[in-house]
């Protein structure tokens, strides 16, 4: 069996369930405009600076095993690593602004602000 049939059988190449998860992954904000989630902004901010999770990490000075459990939604990042990422942004010329108002709708909807 070559390897398109393993990831047929897996699903990996339903497009179905793709657009399921792309569908789940994203939030309406109050306007009813789609909104990522904090995870998903991380994730494809650290991916847009070529960074592994590693390097992103020592970036903002937290472990890798952070950035993973930001990534995959299991924390977030306090205001200490919120300011360590608002500095890298400045630093390198990238926008802050939509990190912070995903990572602002997160800790509002958890009434952690």
């Amino acid at each position: 069996m070559n390897i398109n049939n393993n990831a047929n059988r897996l699903g990996l190449y339903n497009s179905e369930y793709d657009h399921s998860k792309i569908q789940n992954k994203n939030l309406l904000t109050e306007k009813g405009d789609m909104q990522m989630p904090f995870s998903s902004e991380i994730k494809n901010f650290r991916l847009s600076c070529l960074m592994n999770q590693t390097e992103f990490g020592n970036a903002l000075g937290v472990s890798f095993t952070t950035v993973n459990r930001w990534e995959k939604g299991k924390a977030r990042p306090n205001i200490k690593a919120m300011k360590a990422l608002k500095q890298y942004c400045e630093e390198n010329n990238r926008l802050y602004e939509p990190l912070e108002k995903s990572w602002r709708e997160v800790m509002i909807e958890k009434n952690e602000v």
